[in-house]
């Protein structure tokens, strides 16, 4: 049970990679073919641009869940502990209400999309809109665990770094 919880935890680092990782081959495949054969490949606009969209999507989600997305705190560093340590839940609360929105509206978007083909591919939008859902919806439960965890440290007692009850 712990190796499934791990691989869906890392689910959108590998999927975000291997997105990345088909567009530049894609890319380089069709500039090459076209500088050496003068044709390129019908379709492989439209799926770099489908890789795109998993690349930036679930990625953002798999930086959030390793804390690498950029932040300036400089006010929360200028208040006392327990401020600090509120200011962290509050802030959690705003992430999650966030994520929580982004999905809703990622997923109304990916239904609208249905009936929408793209070029090349012809296939569904949906599958381009996809990759929102799938990162908001990381992001949200990202978000939530970080909330509970926030929770979990604010009302826990105070301990020293050999993890004993301070005296």
């Amino acid at each position: 049970m712990k190796k499934i919880l791990t691989a869906l935890r890392n689910l959108p680092l590998v999927a975000a990679s291997a997105a990345l990782i088909l567009s530049i081959l894609l890319c380089f495949m069709n500039v090459v073919t076209r500088k050496l054969f003068s044709f390129t490949f019908n379709g492989f606009d439209a799926m770099m641009t489908l890789c795109f969209g998993y690349t930036v999507f679930v990625g953002s989600a798999a930086a959030y869940e390793k804390g690498m997305h950029y932040g300036v705190d400089v006010l929360v560093s200028a208040l006392p502990a327990g401020a600090k340590a509120a200011a962290k839940v509050a802030l959690d609360v705003v992430m999650a209400v966030v994520m929580v929105c982004g999905t809703y509206l990622s997923v109304v978007l990916s239904v609208n999309a249905l009936g929408k083909t793209m070029e090349g591919l012809n296939i569904p939008y949906f599958w381009y809109d996809l990759a929102a859902v799938i990162g908001f919806g990381y992001s949200t439960v990202f978000s939530l665990e970080f909330l509970w965890q926030d929770v979990r440290a604010l009302r826990a007692p105070a301990s020293d770094p050999k993890g004993g009850a301070a005296a």
